[in-house]
């Protein structure tokens, strides 16, 4: 998944009945002091390590990591609860990371309701899994809600939904955006289409 992790310390335990484990940790990743535990899940022929993470990450660092361009759109620093779930065995899972923050200290260059000031405060729930090849990317932002799929640096497709009601099962065969809201620019979202078709390979309806 390419995180690093330097000045790693802390106990790293492995026992047959529990697995990997740490009570506490100390590190640094995305070049920012975090702290965290281990854990792991076992059953019989299976299991999942869970390494969670509390800290601070700056929204350049995030978007050099994953390479995601609509990224590029945030500015700022603000804390985060990440975990990263690791499942193994014959019938394992994805891996996937999942975080939260309420982007406190981030500003959003994005047309509303998506965009905001980097005073506000706004829950974003991250969830990325990881495919072979490429990866999927759930996503809930005050309102807004996406799932797409990735392959390549490039959207193949998924939905984006604005507004209060959930959106239906989303389709990956090209980039849906659906939903309402109270007011729009129209030039603002004009050009924003146009930034999500120029990183996609789909259709965007």
């Amino acid at each position: 998944y390419d995180l690093e992790v330097a000045n790693l310390e802390g106990t790293i335990r492995y026992e047959n009945s529990s697995g990997l484990t740490s009570e506490q940790y100390t590190g640094v990743l995305f070049r920012q002091e975090g702290s965290g535990f281990i854990g792991s899940e076992l059953s019989r022929d299976s299991g999942e390590i869970i390494i969670n993470v509390i800290g601070e990450v700056d929204a350049s660092d995030i978007y050099s990591w994953s390479g995601q361009s609509l990224l590029s759109r945030m500015t700022g620093k603000s804390s985060y609860d990440t975990s990263v779930h690791i499942p193994f065995g014959e019938d394992a899972e994805p891996s996937y990371v999942q975080a939260t923050s309420d982007l406190a200290g981030v500003s959003i260059d994005m047309p509303y309701p998506i965009g905001k000031g980097a005073e506000e405060e706004r829950l974003l729930y991250y969830r990325q899994e990881f495919l072979q090849p490429g990866f999927q990317i759930d996503l809930a932002l005050g309102t807004a809600q996406a799932s797409l799929l990735v392959h390549g640096g490039l959207v193949r497709g998924g939905v984006v939904h604005l507004g209060p009601n959930a959106p239906g099962r989303p389709q990956y065969d090209a980039v849906r955006v659906t939903g309402s809201f109270s007011k729009s620019d129209y030039e603002e979202w004009d050009q924003f289409f146009l930034d999500i078709e120029a990183i996609s390979d789909v259709s965007l309806e």
